[in-house]
This record gives C-alpha cells, structure tokens and sequence, in this order.
C-alpha cells in the first residue's frame, strides 16, 4: 500500500526534484511514521511505549528513480515533542514493494533523546533543518535500516 502510493507520487516527477507536499504526499507519511515506528520497536526497546505521531516534512525529494528522502522532525507520541528526522525509501524495479527504508531519528545528547517542545521552537528549529550544513551530520540516537525481499518481507 505505502509502495504502491509512493510510487504513484514519484513517476511523474524527474528526478533529483523535490516532492510537492501535497494530501496524497501527507497521505503517504500517514503510512511511513507507523512503518518507521514499528522498525524502531523491533530494534529498540526504549521504543516499546513510543510512536512516531506524525512527520513534519522540511525536505521531500525524489533522489532517483525509485528512491525519495524526507527529513524534518517527527512528533513523539508520549509527550508530543518534536526530534529530528530523516528516512530514505527506496523502491522496487517493476512494480515491486518496499526494497529499503533507512531511519536516523532523534538527535542524541549526553547519551540522551533530544526532545523539543512542538511550537514556536519547531518553527525555528525548521529554518535551521533548511539552513544546515549538508555535510554536518547530527549525532543521531536511532538508526535502523531494512531490506525487504520481493514479497515486502
């Protein structure tokens, strides 16, 4: 169902181009923030109670054919906070499903999950996603990456 919206998303678009941010692209990321949830719960525990609520979108991109790559903040359920956010997708050649999807969530301190609060601070904190150096890379708390066969498994 994701791979087949996204799909539908990304063929008319050339690539390297952005991704409007259209209902059908939010549509998808319905799908994507409880497909990423449940990664993180299989790797992690400290996931066990925890849930994305929501992706708030700064970069939608078609990478290449079959690949896009959306970052920003995600909204954390148990508070409602915001941490930062990357995920790559990419798809099957021919109709497939889901090949990869790869996860950066949370930017860590002191050993720690960052966590802000989901105001005033997302807003300033999205001007600084947009500014940053591509090549500063945040010290990420979560990272997980799954290949899926040809059956989506």
């Amino acid at each position: 169902m994701f791979a087949q919206a996204l799909r539908d998303i990304l063929q008319p678009l050339p690539p390297k181009c952005d991704i409007p941010q259209d209902e059908q692209l939010q549509e998808a990321m319905n799908t994507l923030e409880v497909i990423v949830s449940l990664l993180l719960k299989e790797q992690f525990d400290t996931w066990r109670y925890e849930a994305l609520d929501g992706i708030l979108l700064t970069v939608a991109q078609r990478r290449d054919a079959d690949t896009a790559f959306f970052g920003g903040d995600c909204i954390l359920i148990t508070d409602q906070t915001v941490s930062p956010i990357e995920v790559e997708v990419t798809l099957g050649g021919g109709g497939a499903g889901l090949v990869r999807v790869c996860c950066r969530v949370g930017e860590k301190q002191d050993g720690k999950l960052m966590r802000h609060s989901y105001d005033k601070e997302h807003r300033y904190r999205t001007l600084i996603w947009q500014e940053r150096d591509p090549h500063h890379e945040l010290e990420w708390m979560y990272f997980v990456e799954r290949m899926y066969d040809e059956n989506g498994r």
